[in-house]
């Protein structure tokens, strides 16, 4: 019984542990700024299973704006995500048709006070 009652804690958080970064249907992806300008992402990897529409939000208050080409994914067929930025910049739409599987880097930048900030480089996988 005491290996049971043991047991049964590890189960749950092995069973929750693959779905980390998973998304379903429009999944915010929350970007933030590190202390040394760094851009970073709330996921990384983000993992799709389904054709989804990824949304990635800058914080409302501050002078952080997404680039023109605020969200670039490569490596992707041509078609596979299509990409939308909203009126204050602060709010990015891809939408994953999910045609392939597989990994596809994506670029995400971000200016702060009209200025570059380094880009990040993460991924998007398709079916996990």
């Amino acid at each position: 019984m005491k290996k049971a009652l043991l047991l049964a804690p590890l189960l749950l958080l092995a069973s929750c542990a693959h779905m980390y970064g998973r998304v379903d249907g429009a999944a915010p992806v929350g970007i933030v700024i590190t202390k040394q300008g760094q851009v970073a992402v709330g996921r990384e990897p983000i993992y799709v299973r389904e054709p989804t529409t990824l949304v990635w939000r800058l914080p409302r208050l501050g002078n952080l704006t997404f680039a023109r080409d605020g969200i670039v994914v490569r490596d992707a067929p041509e078609g596979e995500f299509s990409c939308a930025s909203a009126e204050d910049g602060k709010v990015l739409t891809c939408e994953d048709r999910y045609t392939r599987m597989g990994g596809s880097k994506y670029s995400v930048n971000v200016l702060e006070d009209g200025k570059p900030l380094p880009p990040l480089d993460p991924f998007i996988v398709n079916g996990i």
